[in-house]
Parts: C-alpha cells; structure tokens; sequence
C-alpha cells in the first residue's frame, strides 16, 4: 500500500480552475495578450506557481515588466480567487477520509496561498497532513523536501512510498523528477497531454485513487 499520498489542489480537490483561467486571461489582457493564447498558455502550464507562470507568459509575447507589476498581478490574481466559491470536485471529501483512515498520509502542494489553503480545508473537512503553498516556497522539489522532513525519512525513501496526483503537466514532471508514482486526473487537460507529460497513469475521476493506492 502507497504510505504518502501528494495532492494537488486547484483542479484536484477544489473545481477552481475555469475561475482561474479566465482571470488569468482576463489580467493580462491589459499587455494586449488575447483570451485564446492567455487561457492556453495558462491551462498548458497548469500545476506551476502562478507567479512562474504570469511571468512567462508576459516573456514568451517579449512584453517588458517591472517587479511591483508582477507582484500586482499575482496580488489581483488571489483577491479575485478569494471572493469566489470553491466547489469541491465530487467524491474528495470520502476518497481522502478512506485514505486517510487506512494510514495513509496526505500532503497538499500548491501554487496557491497557504494561509487560504488551510482555511478552505478546514470549512469543507478535508483530511490533510500538511498543507504547503507557495507564498514561502515556490511548488516544485521543496515542497517534497518538506514533506519527506515531516515524516522525518530520506527523501528517496520517502519517493518511493508516494504517490502523486495533479491536474497539470507540472505536476507530472515534478512528481517524474523526483521518482514518484505520477498520476494525472483528467480534470483540466486531457490525458494525452498528462501522458506526454510524464504520468504513469491518468484516472477520470477521484475514487479510482483508492485501486491505485491499494485501499
């Protein structure tokens, strides 16, 4: 049986991500990027720290930038998030519960905020280990850094425990890079894209988590 179980978030547990594609598009729209290649670069990109992502958006279209308009967008970008619903995706709450209950532990990695993660996880009665966004540490290689420390284990021995589970290609390559089982969930791309991106397996819909995981 899996030991770790790796989250992501957006797009995983909570159905946020249409909100989140069209603020993203809707906030660059001031450089003169379209919707089409906003909401596409975005979506392709899905699962990277929202300011990685705000800042190749605007390099790839050669648009210049300064530090203080960044860190507006990204400011723009959680106040609109924060003042919207965030419906959980069908079936979480019991999936991670039986997971959870079989000793399985559960770690959330996002490019969200955490203090905004962990009030979300509260108010719905989601299960969780440890929550870490990326207002301190960017999502990536030290956010499993982190969580292999609160187990207190090597990080191989951790990896090889884990398994991961993303909506988007960054998570695929994170979880690819650092040799954890990588599985994709169809809810934002497709599984071709998944696949292409390095998942082992893609499901359709959170409750076949718990065949992958041996529960």
């Amino acid at each position: 049986m899996t030991k770790y179980l790796i989250t992501d978030v957006d797009g995983v547990v909570f159905d946020r991500m249409p909100l989140y594609t069209r603020n993203f598009s809707d906030l660059v729209a001031v450089f003169g990027i379209s919707t089409e290649a906003a909401q596409r670069y975005y979506l392709h990109t899905s699962g990277a720290p929202i300011t990685q992502q705000f800042e190749e958006v605007l390099k790839k279209h050669k648009i210049s930038f300064s530090t203080q308009q960044l860190q507006t967008l990204v400011h723009d970008f959680f106040h609109l998030a924060n003042g919207a619903e965030a419906p959980l995706f069908p079936g979480v709450r019991e999936t991670f519960c039986k997971i959870q209950k079989a000793g399985c532990l559960i770690f959330a990695t996002s490019g969200s905020r955490t203090p905004d993660l962990e009030v979300l996880f509260r108010g719905y009665e989601i299960p969780c280990d440890l929550i870490i966004g990326s207002d301190e540490i960017p999502k990536g290689d030290q956010h499993i850094q982190r969580f292999a420390e609160f187990v207190d284990i090597p990080l191989p021995e951790f990896c090889r425990a884990a398994a991961y589970i993303g909506d988007g290609p960054h998570d695929m390559v994170i979880a690819t890079r650092n040799k954890i089982l990588a599985i994709g969930i169809s809810n934002t791309v497709d599984h071709t894209h998944l696949r292409a991106s390095g998942a082992d397996v893609v499901i359709a819909n959170i409750e076949n988590l718990l065949e992958l995981l041996e529960i």
